[in-house]
C-alpha cells in the first residue's frame, strides 16, 4: 500500500500552519530566567543621535571611548564588543554567545582576540553554513569560520565557536532546531562518508548545554515549542549602549546582578541590520530564535509528533467518527451538525493537547478523512431521504392529487397526527356500479377487466382533480374522502365532494357513449355522500394497516349509495351535506332512511352549472 500521501509535503505543510495557530493560542511554556539578551539595536546603532555625553556626566573615561566608537559609525570597531563583552563577563555571566559573524579581518580584532583568550570556555564565537556556487554540481553548502585574526589557534570541533544558522521549513517559518550539522550531509553525500567532516554544534546547544542540558547526539530537524505569546516577550532585549551608561547599568542592568550566572547572548536586533526571522509568533529578532531554541532544549519543551501507524490510525478514527452520524441519526441536518461539531471538537482536542503535551494531533489528514467519509454519509443520506420521498410521492399519489401530496411532504404534521388515530369532521363519497354483478356473468375475464380498469382511472382523476383522498375500492365501488389529511373548513370539503359527485356522474356518462358506440356493456353510476365525526388512522393489524376512516358517519354514506338505486341517475346527500353546500349547489329532500337507532335525511343536487369533468376522459 502507497502510504506517501501521509508523508506528503503539502500535507506537512497545512498541518504545521494549524500547529502555528495552536502556538499562537497556547498560554506559553515556561522560560529558564538564567538567559539574558544584549541587543545592538536601533538606539545601539545609532547612538550618536542620543545626547549621551550631555545626560550622563557621570561616563568613565573608558566608557566614553567606547561611546565615541560607535559614533563613528557602523560597522563598529571590533574593540566596542571586546569592551561589551568584557563588561558582561565581570558582571558574573557564565557565558557569552555572540551571534554576530567576523568572519573576515577587521579593526579592533587583537582586542577582541585578547578578551576571549583571558576568558577561555566563556565566550562564543559565531560560525555558520553558507550556500556558495559551483558551475556544474549546482549550489552546496560550506562552513564559513570566524576570522583567524580573531581565533588563530581554532580546531575542528572547537568548543569555542557555535552555528547561529536557523533552518526554516519551505515556507519560510523557523518551527524546528538542529542539535548539530555536517556538511556532509547537508549536500547530500553518503551516510558513510559523514565521518569524514567534522559535526559543528548549533549556538543555542552550546547555550543549553552551558546551563546543564544534556543534547542527544543527532542531525535530525527537532520541532521545538516557543516560549511566550508573540505580543508577551519574555525575553527581554537590552540595549548594548547602556552597558556604557551607569544609570542604565544601574536601573536596566541592576549594576551587573541582571546578567550574573546568565548565558547571555549579544545579537543584533536593529533594523538595518536585517537578522529576523518568521516564526509561528510573528517575526523574531534571530537572537531571540536562539533563546528559545535553547530555553526548549534545556526544558525538553519540544513537539511530539506521532509515528506513521499512529497518524494512520487517527486517520482511521477520523473516518470512523465520520460515519457515526449516519449511523445513529437519520435526518441529514442533525448528521450535519454533528459532523461539524466533531470536526470541531477534534479541532479544540488538538488545542488541548498542544497546550498540556505538546502533541502533534495530526489535523489535514485526518479533516480529509471526516470530511470526505462525512460528505459520502451526507450524500448517501439525501440520496436515501430523496429516493424516499419519490416512493412515499408515488405511494401516496395512488391515493391523493399532487397538490395534497406537495402539501403533505412539506407540512407532514397533520398526516403524522393522523396516523395515530385522530377524530375528524370529513366528507364521505362512496360510488358503485349498479349492474356490474350481472354484466360480469357474459363478459370475459380480459374484457371485465380493461373495462373496469377505465372505469376506475375516470373516478379516481375525478377524486384526485376535486382534491378528495381515495380510501379503497371495494368490488366495483369507490371510497372517497375530504377532510382526513387535509381541510380548509367543512364547507370546503364538502363542496369539492359535491363537485367531484357531478364530474364522477359526468364522466361516467361519457363512458357509457363511447362503450355504447363500441358495443360494449354499459353501467349505472350510484353515488352517496355523507358529512361527519370519523377516526382517522392507521387501522388493521401489525403485519397489514390500511390508513383509512370508520365511524357511523362512514356507514351512513354507503347505506345512501344504497339508496340511490332508487333514484336513478341522481346524487343522494345527507342533510348535514345538503346545508354545507347549499349555497352553491342546491339539493331537494327526498325523505327518510329509517335506522336502528333513528332516521337519516336525505336529499338529491342538481347538475350546478360550475361543474364540469375532465373533457379528455
Amino acid at each position: 500500500m502507497d502510504l506517501e500521501f501521509i508523508d506528503w509535503q503539502p500535507v506537512n505543510e497545512a498541518d504545521a500552519v494549524m500547529l502555528d495557530g495552536y502556538a499562537r493560542n497556547s498560554p506559553g511554556v515556561p522560560v529558564d530566567d538564567r538567559f539574558a539578551f544584549v541587543a545592538v539595536d536601533d538606539l545601539s546603532v545609532n547612538v550618536k543621535s542620543l545626547d549621551i555625553f550631555g545626560g550622563n556626566p557621570d561616563i568613565t573615561e573608558d566608557s566614553r571611548q567606547v561611546l565615541q566608537q560607535m559614533m563613528d559609525g557602523w560597522p563598529w570597531n571590533r574593540s566596542v564588543y571586546a569592551r561589551g563583552i568584557e563588561r558582561i563577563l565581570q558582571a558574573g555571566a557564565k557565558l557569552v554567545a555572540l551571534d554576530i559573524e567576523f568572519p573576515d579581518p577587521g579593526p579592533g580584532d587583537d582586542e577582541l582576540a585578547a578578551v576571549i583568550a583571558r576568558h577561555p570556555g566563556r565566550i562564543l564565537l559565531a560560525s555558520a553554513m553558507t550556500l556558495s556556487k559551483v558551475e556544474q554540481s549546482g549550489q552546496f553548502f560550506e562552513f564559513r569560520a570566524p576570522s583567524d585574526t580573531i581565533l588563530p589557534d581554532r580546531e575542528e570541533n572547537d568548543p569555542r565557536v557555535a552555528l547561529v544558522n536557523v533552518w526554516p521549513d519551505e515556507d519560510g517559518v523557523v518551527r524546528a532546531i538542529r542539535y548539530r550539522v555536517n556538511v556532509a550531509q547537508l549536500n547530500n553525500y553518503p551516510a558513510s562518508l559523514w565521518s569524514d567532516f567534522p559535526d559543528n554544534i548549533s549556538l543555542s546547544t552550546r547555550m543549553a548545554e552551558a546551563l546543564g542540558a544534556r543534547v542527544p547526539d543527532d542531525y535530525a530537524m527537532h520541532r521545538f515549542r516557543y516560549s511566550h505569546r508573540a505580543t508577551e516577550s519574555e525575553f527581554r532585549a537590552r540595549p548594548f549602549y547602556q552597558l556604557f551608561v551607569p544609570r542604565f547599568w544601574a536601573k536596566n542592568f541592576s549594576g551587573g546582578e541582571a546578567l550574573r550566572g546568565k548565558v547571555v547572548i549579544l545579537g543584533a536586533s536593529a533594523e538595518r541590520l536585517k537578522d529576523f526571522h518568521n516564526t509561528p509568533l510573528g517575526r523574531m529578532h534571530g537572537s531571540e530564535v536562539h533563546l528559545h531554541q535553547a530555553n526548549s532544549l534545556l526544558h525538553n519543551l519540544f513537539i511530539t509528533e506521532p509515528p506513521l501507524w499512529g497518524r494512520i490510525g487517527f486517520i482511521a478514527l477520523a473516518g470512523i467518527f465520520g460515519w457515526l452520524p449516519r449511523l445513529a441519526l437519520r435526518r441529514p441536518v442533525f448528521q450535519l451538525s454533528v459532523f461539524i461539531l466533531i470536526g470541531v471538537g477534534w479541532y479544540y482536542a488538538g488545542q488541548v493537547l498542544f497546550n498540556r503535551a505538546g502533541f502533534a494531533l495530526p489535523i489535514t489528514l485526518p479533516f480529509a478523512a471526516l470530511f470526505l467519509v462525512g460528505l459520502d454519509g451526507l450524500t448517501g443520506t439525501f440520496a436515501y431521504e430523496l429516493k424516499l420521498s419519490r416512493q412515499v410521492r408515488g405511494a401516496f399519489e395512488r391515493y391523493v392529487g399532487e397538490g395534497v401530496v406537495s402539501e403533505l411532504l412539506n407540512q407532514p404534521k397533520d398526516y403524522l397526527e393522523a396516523l395515530g388515530g385522530v377524530t375528524r369532521e370529513v366528507t364521505i363519497l362512496f360510488s358503485d356500479l349498479r349492474n356490474f354483478t350481472r354484466a360480469t356473468a357474459s363478459l370475459d375475464a380480459h374484457t371485465l377487466v380493461t373495462q373496469l380498469n377505465e372505469y376506475f382511472t375516470a373516478m379516481v382523476d375525478c377524486v384526485f382533480q376535486h382534491g378528495g383522498t381515495l380510501d379503497k375500492f371495494m368490488g366495483d365501488a369507490v371510497m372517497a374522502v375530504w377532510g382526513n389529511v387535509r381541510s380548509v373548513s367543512a364547507r370546503d370539503d364538502a363542496t369539492k365532494a359535491a363537485r367531484c359527485a357531478v364530474a364522477m356522474r359526468e364522466a361516467a356518462a361519457r363512458l357509457n357513449a363511447r362503450w355504447r358506440e363500441e358495443g360494449r356493456v354499459q353501467f349505472e353510476l350510484g353515488i352517496g355522500l355523507n358529512h361527519g365525526p370519523v377516526v382517522v388512522g392507521n387501522i388493521g393489524a401489525p403485519s397489514r394497516m390500511d390508513f383509512t376512516v370508520i365511524g357511523d358517519a362512514v356507514n351512513n354514506a354507503w347505506r345512501l349509495q344504497e339508496r340511490s338505486k332508487f333514484h336513478p341517475g341522481d346524487i343522494l346527500v345527507s342533510k348535514s351535506v345538503a346545508e354545507l353546500i347549499a349555497p352553491e349547489l342546491p339539493s331537494q329532500s327526498l325523505g327518510e332512511i329509517e335506522l336502528a337507532g333513528g332516521t337519516l335525511d336525505y336529499y338529491r343536487i342538481g347538475i350546478p352549472v360550475a361543474a364540469t369533468a375532465d373533457p379528455s376522459i
